[in-house]
Order: structure tokens, then sequence, then C-alpha cells
């Protein structure tokens, strides 16, 4: 009975949250009213035909726009909770850019407008295009986040003229923890290109929104910026249908006759018949990205009319964003120091493919295949022991044409020269993939709150929303790692319980490859109370009886109040599981000095005052971690060697985090 009480109050809070809704147009509307200025451009927008202008033979073939990332976090570890990683960010900029070039599968029109992180800071130097503000000073922020609807939290004035670059250079996106104490059901909110300028244009995303990789808001928002309206525009809060058939403006109509009019919806699968235009059920405006149909993930496009008139938004209103007029966001300050990534680095059989990214220090990307950067070339070569095969762009993608280890090397030339990052056995290509295990199935996916938010196993660090859980996700051949036999390696989980019970979780790594999750496997378990997000850290020994040279599954089980064996074995669902799968590589001819990739060196160990990190790259920052997970020191190096003072540490043994790029080292530690 007590499952089946928690299961109508989970019903309840998915039919709320799963609204989703946009809070621009009370914003909108305010401004309309208040602001007069704001009220005639607005006007002056609408009242005009919108085509794309012709440009210079000199101008980039598509339209990019530089963006900043302000991540308003409460003093959380990078990566967790609301303090989302560079990762994430990157990934919600690849996102963007998919959605507006039409690269996702959709059915709409190629915008050519692209999104990139700043590479110039405002004082002219070299930055990542992410702004990151600890707000554990401001107590209204940390209690409640930002005001909306009830006004509990800071203002979206305060928020913005605190922390914002110029908006005339940059697209400012600010990443909150929430609206109105978490009462709202808005999951973000941009104002119309009349603000452009400033301090308060921009757009304000929750960071559950960011983390979550099938959420649309940031691309429905961005059309806003750029002088979208809804497509039911008109429809007077869902009531009526718009006066006119093909009406423009506040109250009338979207402004693009190639969508139909129609009454707002969240679920475009139950549209039978369109009221305001009937007969016409077309994808133009069920599946917009426009509408509020992301409840069934149906948002896949945009019109050539919105093209038009976001394109018009952009190289009129918002004009000095471009390149060509001008802005220097994505023009690099000073010579860049190559760096990549390789997804995943274990891949699952020959044939599959890995994706090539590009993450050197001072080069604008848009992370899409197609990016191109006036006097800045990108070329892989990537060998194994038979062949060598070469690719030029900045981002590739790469088929693996057969099993082995291959070498991966990066050249970036600009006018300032070349540089070169490479990297021994940078993928290994297994046999075969994992068996397949049981396939979970859990009674509810949605957002719950109960989740495993994030995993880190040596190289593995994958992040997930904290707040919906995804019943079961199979990460095995995308999200890998390389470990070897009677090495010791952390496993850190972060982990949410919603307000009712707690989140009990078990980690299993199938060490024999037969498909089974065995008792023997078990390699982390515990419970975490209710309302809380913890991280919990456990060492893994690495067996020397485990089957070796082969990729295998390690699988990862959240689940509400309690976990049945029935539930493990896949007999039973799950009430609110969150259960992912990972490849763990065990490869007994490789030594410690490979698994550590030689990336980052770090001596002496055990230490007693001062501990050396060097790295044949970047080192961003290190982090070292108490075994209870705490945060004991934090570091920004932007170097390739330093040094931590741990003189004032208690003796014992501590997790130290060294973070490059979107790699990631975790290490024991023994202070003495």
């Amino acid at each position: 009975m007590k499952k089946i009480l928690f299961l109508l109050a989970l019903l309840n809070l998915n039919s709320i949250s799963a609204q989703d809704l946009c809070g621009t147009d009370a914003r909108h509307r305010q401004l309309l009213a208040t602001d007069a200025v704001y009220a005639k451009r607005v006007k002056d927008f609408d009242s005009k035909p919108h085509t794309i202008k012709k440009r210079s033979t000199s101008a980039t073939p598509t339209y990019v726009i530089p963006v900043v990332v302000h991540v308003m976090h409460k003093g959380e570890d990078i990566g967790t909770g609301t303090n989302i990683s560079d990762a994430v960010v990157r990934d919600q900029i690849k996102r963007m850019n998919l959605v507006y070039r039409n690269k996702n599968g959709g059915q709409g029109v190629d915008t050519k407008i692209e999104f990139a992180l700043a590479v110039r800071n405002p004082h002219g130097g070299c930055t990542n295009g992410i702004d990151r503000i600890d707000m554990t000073s401001d107590a209204l922020y940390m209690d409640s986040g930002v005001a909306y609807q009830s006004g509990i939290g800071i203002s979206d004035a305060v928020l913005k003229n605190r922390y914002y670059w110029d908006t005339n250079q940059y697209y400012n996106i600010w990443v909150v923890s929430e609206f109105d104490n978490g009462t709202s059901t808005y999951a973000g909110y941009a104002y119309y290109a009349s603000t452009h300028g400033r301090f308060n244009d921009g757009a304000v995303i929750l960071a559950s929104e960011i983390i979550n990789p099938s959420s649309v808001t940031v691309e429905h928002e961005l059309g806003h910026a750029l002088n979208l309206y809804h497509t039911f525009e008109g429809d007077t809060n869902g009531t009526r249908c718009p006066d006119e058939a093909n009406g423009c403006g506040n109250g009338a109509g979207d402004c693009c006759a190639d969508t139909a009019p129609h009454i707002r919806f969240t679920n475009c699968f139950t549209i039978t018949d369109n009221s305001c235009s009937p007969g016409n059920n077309d994808f133009s405006y069920t599946h917009n990205y426009m509408t509020y149909s992301s409840v069934n993930g149906c948002q896949d496009m945009f019109t050539m009319d919105q093209k038009e008139r976001m394109i018009s938004a952009l190289t009129d209103v918002r004009g000095s964003l471009l390149a060509e007029n001008g802005n220097m966001s994505l023009v690099p300050p000073m010579v860049s120091s190559p760096d990549f990534t390789v997804s995943p680095s274990v891949a699952c059989q020959a044939g599959q493919t890995v994706q090539l990214r590009d993450l050197s220090s001072c080069i604008p990307n848009t992370f899409m295949d197609e990016s191109q950067w006036p006097g800045i070339t990108f070329n892989w070569t990537i060998s194994n022991q038979n062949n060598t095969y070469t690719l030029s762009g900045q981002n590739k993608e790469f088929v693996l044409p057969e099993a082995g280890t291959y070498t991966v090397t990066l050249t970036v030339t600009t006018p300032e020269g070349s540089a070169v990052a490479h990297r021994e056995q940078a993928i290994i290509v297994a046999a075969s993939a994992p068996p397949a295990a049981c396939t979970p199935i859990a009674v509810q996916s949605g957002r719950f709150g109960y989740t495993i938010n994030k995993v880190t196993f040596n190289s593995i660090d994958n992040n997930t929303s904290g707040q919906i859980n995804d019943n079961y996700q199979d990460f095995a051949c995308t999200h890998s790692t390389v470990v070897t036999p009677g090495t010791t390696y952390p496993l850190i989980l972060s982990v949410r319980s919603g307000n009712q019970y707690p989140e009990i979780f078990r980690v299993y790594i199938d060490y024999n490859n037969n498909g089974i999750f065995e008792e023997t496997e078990l390699i982390a378990a515990g419970s975490n109370p209710a309302t809380t997000n913890n991280m919990y850290i456990t060492d893994i020994t690495i067996p020397q009886t485990a089957v070796q040279n082969t990729l295998l599954r390690m699988r990862v089980i959240g689940e509400a109040q309690e976990l049945t064996a029935s539930e493990l074995n896949c007999s039973s669902a799950f009430l609110v599981g969150d259960i992912e799968d990972y490849g763990v590589y065990i490869d007994g001819n490789l030594g410690t000095e490979h698994v550590q990739k030689s990336n980052f060196n770090v001596y002496p160990n055990p230490v007693t005052n001062i501990l050396s990190v060097k790295g044949n790259t970047v080192i961003n920052n290190a982090k070292l971690y108490n075994m209870l997970g705490q945060l004991v020191i934090e570091k920004q190096l932007n170097s390739a060697d330093a040094a931590l003072d741990v003189s004032a540490l208690n003796n014992g043994a501590y997790l130290l985090q060294i973070t490059s790029g979107d790699k990631t080292q975790t290490s024991k530690i023994i202070k003495q």
C-alpha cells in the first residue's frame, strides 16, 4: 500500500512538471506596457517584411553568435548540482547548433545560425566562454533562486546587473538553480531582440534543463531572443483562436504565414483536429520548436518564415554580435594550446564511430563538423599498426576500421603558427560489445528527483539530470574506461533523493562477462537519505581473475525506497528507477603508467607537505577530497606544472581529481 500511495504522488508530480512552460511572454508584455522605447522597437520590427539580406563575400557561410554562459552555482563541486561542468555546457552548445542547423533529423529548414562560446573576454584575454559565479554569499539566491511569479528570490534585474558581459558583444545565458523557491513551472525565459544592448538582455535557464540532453528549453528561448513568437501567439492563454489567421504581434499571431494558427497544447500525439485552421494538422506547428510539445519530444523544426525572421533580427537589431560587423569575441587573443578528446576511448567493436572533438584553448568552436574560422585549420592523424588515416576539420567523426589500438594527433594551425597534441593508444577497439544484460523497466520516468546524477570511475566522468530519472540508459559503448587488474580506482557517485524516501544504490561490474550481475560482482552499495544530494566514494580493486582484454559491463542502479531482488534481475519493474550501464575494459597487457595515460604525474605519494602536479597538457584545475567526499582543497591551475600545499591536512587517504579539458584523472593520495 505504501508504494501505491507513493506512485499516486509521483503521477501527480509528473503531470505538473510536464508543463515545462516558458516565461518569456510575461516579461515581454510587461515591457510593452511600461517601456515606450521597447514597444516602438517591437512594433517597427513586426511591421516590416523580413528577407535574408545579401552578405559580403568575405562573410562566413553561417551566422555565428558568440555566447557567454554564467553558471550561478551554490558552491558545489564543478560537475555537481547547479555547478554544471564545462562538458555539459559544451554539449548544450552542440545541441543548439544541431537544432538551428537542422542536423538532428528534424523536418524543418537549416537556419544557418550557429552559436559558439566566446574565446575573448571583455578585458581582451582568453576565455572558454564559461563564467562561474559562486552565489553562496547571497542568502536570498541560496534559499529561493530567481524570482519570477511569486517574487521569492533575487530579481531578474539584480541578477543581471551584477553579472553580465557587454550584451552588444556577447549573448548572455544565465544558468540558475530554480525560480520562486522551486514553485514555478517555468524552465526558462529570454528577452526579445528589442532589448539588445541593455544589461538585462539574454536568457535565464534552469540548470536541470541544461543537464537534460533531451531538453529543448534553451533552443526554444533563443528563438524568442531572435524575435520568434510562440506559434500559438494570440490564443489568449489557450482559451480561443487568434483573431487573424496570419496575425502579427502581441495577442495577434506569430507573424509567420507558414505556421497555422492554433491553440496551445503540450501533447502533439493527441491532436485530432485544429479548430483554428480546420483540416490543418501539419508539422509546421505541431512539431515546431516554438510550441509547448516538448513533453513528448515532438519539437524538431523551424519553418522558412521563422528562419527569415530570425536572420533579420540577428543582422539588423542584433547585428553587433556578428564578426562581419567588427565583433572580436570569437577572435583568439593569443596562441592556442592544442587539446582534444576522443569519445569513446574504448569502442565496442570495429565499425563503430568515434567522435574527435577539438578542445584547444582560445579557439572558437561550435562542436559541429562544419565549423569554419578564418585563418585556422585543423588536421587529424589516426594510426594503428597497419594504416594511417588523415582528416581535416575541427570536430570529426571517424569509423574505426578494425580492432586494435590507435594513436591520435591533432595539428592546429593559426596565423601565429602550428601546434600539435599527440596521444598514444588514444583509442582501444574491443573485439565485441559486452554481452547483453537484462533490460530494466520502471513504472515511472520523469522529474521525480530520485537519481544517480554523476558517475566517475577512472576516465569515465558522466553527468546526468539530478531531477529526471530516465529509467535505463546504456552507455556501455559510449562511456568507457581502461583499467588494469590488481589496481585500485575510486568510484564516485552523486546520489539524489526526493522528499519522501531514500535513494538506494548499487554498482556491479560483470567481471566474468556472462551478462548476469552476481552478488560477488557487487562493488558499491548504499542508501542516500531523503531530501539530500550526496557524494559517495568507494575504492575498487580490479581482481586478477576478471576477464581481460574485453569490454565488460558496469551497471549503476538507483531506486527510491527499496530495491528488490526481482528488480535487480528485471523480472519486476522499478518504481522510479535510474539505471545506467558503462563499459570497463580490463587490459592485462598495460601497466599502471598507461592507465594514468601519462597525462598527469603526481608526486611524491605518500606526501608530507607539497604535492607536485605535472602534465603534458594544460591542467585546468585540481581538487582534493577526503574520504567522506568533502572538498578540502581546490586550485585553478591553467598550467602544465603546479604544486598543492597539503601540509595543513590530517594524515590519511585523499582523492585527487585533475581536470584538463574533458579529461579527468582521479588518483588516491596518502598524506603522512
